[in-house]
């Protein structure tokens, strides 16, 4: 027979649910406890609870930033090559990443030491 939401539990009800409760949190504690003696027991380390916030904010908090790229050894790979260089080639040999190369691309260019020659995934650097 369904419930009618203006109706009350009785005490036995009540009872039988607080026993569910308590079965169904010694469950959850075990089994978080079973967790942690298997990774211990692999040599890792047990899986951390859900993040509750962004992983954006959450990482960035207390990181210190990365100190910018040498614009000279940039300007050394680009004056090193014949027919111009790409963005890519220039971080792979650096071994930055695309955007801080970038970044030092466009400082380089700011100050004329080197132009652009092409868009996009044509674009090429070379020494002015």
């Amino acid at each position: 027979m369904a419930r009618r939401s203006n109706e009350l539990l009785t005490i036995a009800e009540i009872d039988a649910f607080a026993a569910k409760l308590k079965a169904t949190v010694k469950a959850a504690q075990a089994a978080d406890e079973f967790r942690a003696w298997a990774a211990k027991l692999a040599g890792g380390q047990a899986p951390s609870a859900p993040r509750t916030t962004t992983r954006k904010t959450a990482s960035r908090k207390g990181r210190a930033r990365k100190p910018a790229l040498d614009t000279a050894a940039v300007y050394q790979v680009i004056a090193g090559a014949k027919d111009g260089i790409a963005v890519s080639e220039v971080a792979k040999k650096v071994g930055q990443d695309k955007p801080r190369v970038a970044a030092a691309l466009r400082k380089l260019r700011d100050e004329k030491k080197i132009k652009l020659k092409g868009e996009k995934r044509l674009a090429r650097w070379y020494p002015a």
